[in-house]
């Protein structure tokens, strides 16, 4: 009887031991399942990371449109994403030009990737004018007019906003 208790004691131990180790196992794939998870989350979060709103530094040669808060130029990117908006005038008349004359430079990481990108903008009365982002992160003004290129003003009225991936 003695023997048959220590045998039922070893089996049940036995069971035991392997339960735990069983247990174990489980415990370590769901850890490393939870790390997979939160290296995911990161990779998601990352992508989406907004910057907020960043007050552009203006080329000397321009200022925010009568020089209130609201047309002040920003940018920010959400993950991949940048916008960009403001609306200003020149301090000095611009001459006529298909060349960007630079209004701001985008910091890195801010700048597109690849190829410029470029935007056809509603100047004052019938004016439009053609935005180009640089990759080098200058963001200019040109072609402003209707049918021709003409000066740019220092009255005149050029708001903008771009979004693009960067």
């Amino acid at each position: 009887m003695q023997n048959n208790i220590e045998s039922e004691i070893n089996t049940q131990s036995a069971l035991l031991e392997a339960r735990i180790d069983v247990a174990n196992t489980s415990i370590e794939q769901q850890g490393e399942a939870i790390d997979a998870l939160q290296t995911e989350t990161e990779e998601i979060n990352n992508k989406i990371e907004d910057s907020g709103w960043i007050t552009a530094t203006l080329a000397s040669n321009f200022q925010p449109y009568n020089n209130t808060a609201a047309n002040i130029p920003k940018y920010r990117k959400i993950g991949d994403v940048v916008e960009i908006r403001g609306t200003v005038t020149p301090t000095e008349t611009i001459e006529a030009s298909n060349d960007a004359t630079p209004i701001l430079n985008l910091p890195s990481g801010y700048r597109p990737s690849g190829i410029a990108r470029y935007f056809i903008c509603q100047g004052s009365q019938k004016n439009v004018f053609l935005l180009t982002i640089q990759t080098s992160g200058n963001v200019g003004i040109s072609r402003y007019g209707t049918t021709t290129n003409i000066d740019i003003p220092t009255l005149a009225w050029l708001p903008f906003s771009a979004t693009f991936i960067i």
